[in-house]
């Protein structure tokens, strides 16, 4: 199968990295009975997965970026990427505190601006809006927090009730079984642009349920 994407290549990188923790806990299985030597590959696996997962989160952030830039033009990307693009060109701040009436009526405006400047052109999306500037742990929610830039809001509710909650049952092998089911089809739904990935893919019909009452109930409270 041709890979076309950045993001397609990236995913194929991965699980070399992992490979290395892998030969860390290994190692460690190797050493329980050390208790010194168990503890400091542990810790060291520990690190090496944290900082793993932020690397990858920020690269292929990159790449998603990498792909629209190349295979799109500005008028075809999705108003919520354009609008994260444009926080380099606004005062605006990057939350949902923001209530100054006049100062948020003018970036609206720049906003439209520069829209009506750029639908035109090859899409040329820079990344550093896209992604944070401290480096704290990946935690959830600084991962909704890159997810929220590209329009997605409250991913991590719509694992609720999905196939994804497996990995919580303490079931190693189906775990793996679903894990390897997952990036089989992320792999293929990213090997060509437009990608083809939806998250209908892992949720139920009982997640969707559930998803929509909380919204409801949220809008209400």
């Amino acid at each position: 199968m041709q890979v076309n994407t950045f993001v397609s290549i990236r995913l194929e990188n991965i699980e070399a990295r992992f490979s290395e923790i892998d030969t860390l806990l290994e190692l460690a299985k190797f050493f329980k009975n050390d208790l010194n030597k168990y503890s400091a590959l542990c810790r060291s696996a520990h690190v090496l997965l944290v900082s793993h997962v932020e690397g990858i989160y920020k690269d292929i952030v990159k790449d998603i970026i990498d792909d629209l830039n190349n295979y799109t033009q500005f008028e075809s990307i999705p108003l919520n990427i354009f609008r994260t693009f444009s926080l380099d060109f606004t005062n605006s701040k990057d939350n949902d505190n923001d209530n100054d009436n006049d100062n948020d009526n003018f970036n609206e405006s720049l906003k439209n601006k520069l829209w009506l400047v750029c639908k035109g052109y090859k899409t040329q999306l820079t990344h550093h809006p896209f992604l944070r500037v401290d480096n704290k742990n990946p935690t959830a929610k600084v991962l909704e927090e890159i997810l929220k830039k590209f329009g997605e809001k409250s991913f991590f509710l719509s694992l609720s009730k999905s196939r994804l909650e497996i990995v919580f049952e303490k079931n190693t092998k189906a775990s793996a079984k679903e894990l390897e089911r997952i990036k089989k089809y992320i792999k293929k739904g990213t090997n060509n642009y437009p990608y083809t990935v939806d998250k209908s893919y892992y949720q139920s019909s009982v997640a969707k349920t559930n998803q929509k009452k909380l919204k409801g109930f949220l809008k209400n409270f």
